[in-house]
């Protein structure tokens, strides 16, 4: 079953991991001071998919102030999954 659940940063390895198949190589050690920045503010959400205990995708989404109106909107700022 796939489970969908908020990032925890027991997360950072498989976050580098994902992040390389969209062409973005990085370290556990880079991911986890982006991660720590992304999760202390509150304008950001981060939630992974984990498949039979795998974290196999991640999506980030933030809250963005429109120029256009005077709405908030979510935008999706991360998302990507395993190719397997």
């Amino acid at each position: 079953m796939l489970v969908v659940r908020e990032f925890t940063m027991k997360d950072i390895e498989a976050a580098a991991e994902l992040m390389a198949h969209l062409g973005y190589s990085t370290s556990a050690e880079s991911m986890t001071g982006r991660m720590e920045r992304i999760c202390s503010d509150p304008m950001y959400r981060t939630w992974v998919a984990e498949y039979q205990g795998r974290v196999v995708g991640l999506v980030g989404a933030r809250k963005v102030i429109l120029y256009e109106s005077d709405q908030i909107a979510i935008q999706i700022a991360a998302l990507v999954t395993d190719p397997g």
